[in-house]
Parts: C-alpha cells; structure tokens; sequence
C-alpha cells in the first residue's frame, strides 16, 4: 500500500490525467478558497465578444465539466486503487481478503500435502501472485474501459453543450474548442491506456546503467509535463558526479528528485518566471551529496516556515509505520526517508533541512554513501 501511494497516487496519476485536458485547456483548477472552479479565462478571452448570460453559461458548463474529470479520478485514486483485506475494509481493487471456504479450498487442493517449509512459503507467494493478477486485469479494464469511455462521453457532451450555448455563425471562434474537444478525446484514450499498462506485472529491467544525470532529466520532464505552467523552470546545475550506478536504482533516485522538486513548485509560492532552482551533486570518499537551494515568496512569513521546517525535522528523528508516511502529506520527506532506507538499503545518511532566513532562500541537502549502488563491470 506504501509503494501505491509513492508510486502511483502520490501525484503522478491526477497529474497525467489532468495534464490531457489542460493541453487543450479544458480544465481548470478550484479555487483556494473553495470548492469552486476557476473561470476558464483562455476561452473567456477568446469569446470576450460573448453577451454576459453566455459566459455565465458557459463557465458554469466548464467547471462541472472540470469537476467531472477531477471526479472520477479521485475516485480511481482514493476509492479503488487501495488495499482490502479481511483487517482492511475499503473498496480497493488489490482486493486480498479470502473468505474460510476459498482458504479451506487452498488447504486442500494446494497446501495440505506440503511438509518442506521452503516450499509452502514459495506456494503461498504463488496464490499471493494469482491474487495480484486477477486484481491487476481489473484495474486495467476499469481504467481502459469504464474510465475511458467515461471520459470520452463527457467530451463529447462537452462539444454538444459548448455548440448548443454559442451559435457557430455569431461566434466562429468557438470552432477552435470544439476542434480542442475532438483532439483531447484522442489524447485522452492514448493516455488512459498508457496509464493501464502501469498495471502489469513485470521482473524486467527497463535501465542497465545510468549516470545520475538520468532520473534528474526524467523527473523535470514528468514534472513539467504534470505542471504546464513550469515549462521553462529556470534550473541550474552544478554535478560534479561520473559514477555509473545500477540500473535498478533508477525508479529510487527518481522518486527521491521527483519529491524534492514537488515540493519546490508547490510550497515556494512562486510561479515560473519568478521561480529559480540550483541543484549541486558531488561526491567524495564514497559518498554522495544532493544539494538543493530555491528561493520562495516574499508572501510567506518566515516564523511559521520555520515552525513547519522544524516539525519536518522533528519527523525525519522519529520512528514510522507505512501508515504515517502514507498519510504525510506537504513536504514529502518522510517518503524520500524510506526510499533512502527500504529501496537504496542505506544504512546511514543525512537530510538536511536549513531553517529560512531574510535571503529566502530553501536548502536542502541529503548525503548518503554509495557502497552497492555502482554498476559493476564485467
């Protein structure tokens, strides 16, 4: 359940499914104070000719249509992408919970006859794994399926509500949304399915090698990807780092990169052109240092910063189960902690919190050493 929320529900699957629509801007954001929609101001410039009753019409039309979409994939991402077991009730699709005839049945036709414990542990796993594929084809029709043409019918209804609001003769302009509308629905179905093949089992290893400049790269451009309005981030890089490292590493140090740089966008305040980034890697004596700097805000105020810094660093002394770090939400570190600890194996390392000061500027700064991470030649 851990590696659902780090891997999957944590940011990921609402921004790629999010990102199709708001290509075509098709979507907008709620407000901060409320539930509501934003108004859809790219098409409210582009039909500003409109009389008042249509534009109110036709932000009201957007925003339930935006809040369809956020809709159904919060339900995918907080209702059936969970874990069920007898202990935990939910309504997740890794549905593990077996009632005393299916258990009885295994007894009998699977496990009764064994006597060697190596092998009575090898065909519990197996039952575990027919479990997980039964649950993953669901997941996969669901998504490939249901969701799909849940979405593809909501644009279509979307083209029909925009065309019956706005006549085409007064208002030729709005030929360039329903051209969007049509395009989206293509996209959409691309990335759905793109989206249900995550859920496939596989022992394969995509990376032999990488050099750590890799996930760096691959982290920006998922990011930049799931957050439109940061595509030119101005990021500047001083990596002074020629290890080769495992290619099974890679997933770990994205995941690492891909919170940090998280928790840059969403809690600096700034918005692209404001937004500055350095990123330093060196490494000495066998250990590796990630340095990351950003500046913030002038809105925020720096006493209460540092209070929530300082909670953080409280955190990162104590001891948690999966559920605390699942349910952490904000800043992210307690998930890089445990990708430093259960997926990197490290034994010892550091992450550094600096408080902020007048400069407003963030640090971060995580060491680790590098014993059994390096690609080995042959």
């Amino acid at each position: 359940d851990t590696y659902l929320s780090m891997r999957i529900r944590h940011g990921t699957l609402l921004g790629e499914i999010r990102s199709v629509f708001e290509n075509y801007y098709l979507i907008t954001k709620k407000e901060d104070t409320s539930k509501d929609y934003k108004d859809n101001l790219y098409w409210q410039k582009l039909l500003s000719k409109s009389e008042l009753e249509l534009s109110t019409y036709f932000n009201k039309t957007m925003s339930d249509f935006s809040q369809k979409i956020d809709a159904i994939s919060d339900e995918l991402k907080n209702k059936k992408l969970q874990i069920k077991t007898e202990k935990k009730e939910s309504e997740g699709y890794f549905d593990y919970s077996y009632d005393s005839k299916e258990l009885l049945q295994f007894f009998k036709k699977r496990i009764a006859s064994i006597d060697n414990y190596e092998l009575f542990f090898e065909e519990i796993i197996a039952i575990l794994w027919e479990r997980t594929e039964s649950n993953l084809t669901r997941i996969r029709e669901d998504i490939s399926e249901n969701i799909k043409e849940f979405m593809v019918s909501s644009l279509v209804n979307l083209s029909k509500e925009v065309e019956a609001i706005f006549d085409k003769n007064e208002h030729p302009e709005v030929n360039e949304l329903i051209r969007n509308i049509t395009l989206c629905q293509t996209d959409i179905k691309n990335e759905l399915d793109k989206i249900a093949a995550w859920f496939k089992r596989t022992n394969s290893k995509t990376i032999n090698e990488f050099y750590i400049q890799l996930p760096i790269d691959s982290t920006l451009t998922t990011l930049k990807r799931l957050f439109k309005e940061y595509q030119n981030l101005d990021i500047r890089f001083n990596i002074n780092c020629s290890i080769k490292f495992e290619g099974e590493n890679f997933p770990h140090f994205c995941y690492i990169f891909q919170n940090l740089m998280h928790n840059i966008i969403e809690h600096s305040e700034l918005n692209c052109d404001d937004l500055k980034v350095n990123i330093a890697i060196n490494v000495c004596e066998n250990e590796i240092s990630i340095i990351i700097l950003n500046n913030f805000s002038s809105n925020i105020n720096l006493e209460s910063r540092n209070i929530e810094i300082q909670k953080t660093r409280d955190l990162l002394l104590q001891s948690h189960d999966n559920d605390k770090i699942r349910a952490e939400k904000g800043t992210g570190y307690l998930k890089i902690q445990k990708t430093l600890k259960s997926d990197l194996l490290r034994e010892s390392f550091n992450i550094i919190i600096d408080p902020v000061d007048e400069s407003r500027t963030y640090r971060t700064e995580i060491n680790f050493n590098l014993n059994n991470l390096q690609k080995l030649e042959q």
